[in-house]
């Protein structure tokens, strides 16, 4: 398992990994706290982690890159259960999240302890755009979600690592359109939801059947409000198809990508797909009778790449290496990507 990444494919062959979304405590005097690699690497049994609160804000900015999400969770309050409290606090705490990660934003919550005040409050507070938890929800069918997130409460379950696998297997054995989406919580994690999750890849994911896709909440909200709103308009000029693709953006939202599918189109009558600059990665594939084309127009995905390049560089390390081509190999095809791979070949 040691240096194995886990993730699935975006259906062209390049890999997508595992999302999850984590909670986080702005308020809280943690987050801002230094750390001491060297003394805390001398602890032995793991016991270095129990030093800790939590996150900190040096974690969360190397973590975003990876697509980790974050949501709101505990305010800092003993009077949680006040509306108007919690909605003044989810202010507080949003300015400092914006000012820690360099205008990052969050628009999810987490509802801690079953306490629904923080639910109410957050359907007062316009940033928070998706909330889980675990009573008074709706479950998940992405198939038939005809609606955007706003408002609606999503069912999360918390398993242990030995029984998350028979859910999972249970709606694999249905119909994908009837399949309910499993939101898995976790409070803390060892080697037995490190195996987990390497089941996980190994059955459904990359190394398995390649049929899962885990993505963190937020990232969800994205792609859901993008498969609904986007407007796609196309001319053909004699052998040529030009699509129009305009993906509207929300506020706090990060990761503009989509899937077009061109039914009755095969990957062996196209000769060349180009993009504008707004496009940063895209592949394509054949699919369900039809073409498959992933857009995205992540803004900085090109200095990502680069950036984990010149990590690899520095480190010639097989984990740094494996970073390095995960990145890279997102980027659309361009004499930059080419420069890019010839530095990690």
């Amino acid at each position: 398992m040691l240096g194995n990444t886990l993730g699935s494919t975006d259906g062209a062959g390049n890999e997508v990994r595992f999302h999850f979304t984590t909670t986080i405590a702005p308020e809280l005097e943690f987050m801002k706290s230094d750390i001491d690699v060297k003394r805390l690497s001398s602890i032995p049994n793991n016991d270095q982690f129990k030093e800790r609160g939590g996150l900190m804000w040096d974690d969360l900015r190397e973590m975003l890159n990876y697509g980790v999400g974050i949501a709101f969770h505990d305010v800092k309050t003993s009077n949680a259960n006040n509306v108007d409290t919690v909605l003044m606090h989810y202010a507080l705490a949003q300015n400092i999240i914006l000012d820690s990660l360099f205008g990052r934003g969050c628009k999810t919550l987490a509802e801690p302890d079953g306490n629904k005040t923080y639910v109410e409050a957050a359907l007062l507070y316009n940033p928070i755009q998706i909330m889980t938890a675990q009573t008074g929800t709706i479950e998940l069918y992405p198939c038939k979600l005809n609606c955007c997130t706003n408002g609606l409460l999503l069912n999360r379950g918390f398993y242990q690592a030995s029984d998350f696998q028979e859910p999972i297997n249970a709606q694999f054995a249905l119909p994908y359109k009837e399949r309910r989406a499993i939101h898995v919580g976790v409070h803390e994690t060892g080697d037995d939801w490190a195996n987990g999750l390497l089941w996980l890849n190994n059955t459904y994911g990359k190394d398995g059947n390649d049929s899962i896709w885990v993505p963190s909440l937020e990232e969800y909200c994205e792609y859901n409000y993008y498969r609904l709103n986007t407007n796609i308009s196309k001319t053909i000029d004699w052998d040529k198809l030009i699509l129009h693709v305009k993906i509207p953006m929300g506020q706090y939202f990060y990761l503009p990508s989509i899937t077009i599918n061109i039914k009755g189109l095969k990957k062996n009558c196209v000769t060349e797909i180009s993009s504008n600059n707004e496009v940063s990665g895209l592949s394509y594939a054949d699919s369900k009778g039809g073409l498959m084309i992933n857009i995205d127009c992540r803004r900085y995905l090109y200095q990502m790449a680069s950036y984990y390049v010149g990590k690899y560089e520095k480190s010639r390390s097989r984990s740094d290496s494996l970073d390095a081509r995960y990145f890279v190999y997102q980027l659309k095809d361009s004499p930059r990507k080419k420069e890019l791979l010839a530095r990690i070949k």
